[in-house]
């Protein structure tokens, strides 16, 4: 099962937008995706709501997609957090991710998106043959070309990738 993970908690932001084109775009091509979003969610301190997302989302997936923006240099907080209440081993040892990052800047979340390969690779959860990364440089509102756009490095990045590092799944 695949998990796109909006990884920020701001209403209507260009990231849930981008999120919500991956899964397009993967059930157009017949992949189910949940969805997660980190709108409202409390990730201080491991709560019940915490340990409902591990249950239905985290645990049960065997890959990610990450749409961060940047914030500061880096990824959001609740990002971050959300990593850091979790049960570690549980939810990311051994699964794949892709990370996307968001910016209206020409970087397209250069920064935030090392940071976050590092703190992936921190918690054992990967190795650099096994995550995929891309840049996603979004415009304050996402048109019909931004969104063509997207896709197209969505496709790109999926032909050049898949065969080398196993992102899309095979019959074993």
């Amino acid at each position: 099962m695949y998990t796109i993970i909006s990884g920020t908690n701001r209403t209507d932001s260009n990231t849930i937008r981008v999120a919500r084109l991956y899964k397009q775009i993967l059930k157009s091509k017949g992949v189910d995706a949940a969805f997660l979003t980190l709108e409202g969610l409390n990730v201080l301190e491991r709560n019940p709501a915490v340990r409902k997302i591990e249950e239905e989302w985290l645990i049960p997936a065997s890959k990610f997609i990450f749409i961060s923006p940047e914030y500061n240099g880096s990824i959001p907080g609740v990002l971050k957090a959300l990593l850091d209440v979790s049960d570690i081993k549980k939810c990311w040892w051994g699964k794949k991710a892709l990370l996307t990052g968001v910016s209206t800047g020409r970087a397209g979340n250069l920064r935030g998106m090392e940071h976050l390969t590092g703190i992936l690779e921190g918690l054992g959860r990967t190795d650099e043959a096994r995550l995929l990364r891309q840049r996603c440089v979004a415009l304050v509102t996402l048109s019909s070309p931004a969104q063509r756009s997207c896709r197209a490095i969505w496709r790109w990045h999926l032909r050049k990738n898949s065969a080398n590092l196993s992102w899309k799944d095979t019959a074993s």
